[in-house]
């Protein structure tokens, strides 16, 4: 099947070139938006700080679907257990964070 254009028809190719430049305007703006939004995420995680980010300080595989992670969020430690089952969390009372990143679970 050949395309509907013939080489001396004009009037096809000048509605292929607009459709091309109504598309390339059509990216940059989206580029444009997309990068937008993007420095304005950016911007609001720099506002939070660090020690509101949540922190993964060490994993503990205890089965093929059964995950135990260590997580700091501020001067609190959590334990996040995962499973086929679902997951639950368990606050570790009393433990003040070390700053060691591959430290194993007590």
């Amino acid at each position: 099947m050949a395309l509907p254009l013939r080489p001396d028809d004009p009037v096809s190719w000048a509605f292929v070139i607009k459709v091309m430049l109504v598309l390339v305007v059509l990216l940059a703006m989206t580029y444009v938006v997309l990068r937008w939004y993007a420095n304005k995420s950016r911007v609001n995680q720099d506002r939070l700080g660090k020690d509101d980010a949540l922190v993964c300080t060490s994993v503990l595989r205890l089965s093929p679907k059964t995950r135990v992670y260590r997580v700091r969020s501020g001067a609190t430690d959590v334990l996040v257990t995962e499973s086929s089952h679902g997951a639950s969390m368990i606050i570790v009372p009393g433990n003040e964070p070390t700053g060691a990143v591959n430290e194993p679970l007590a």
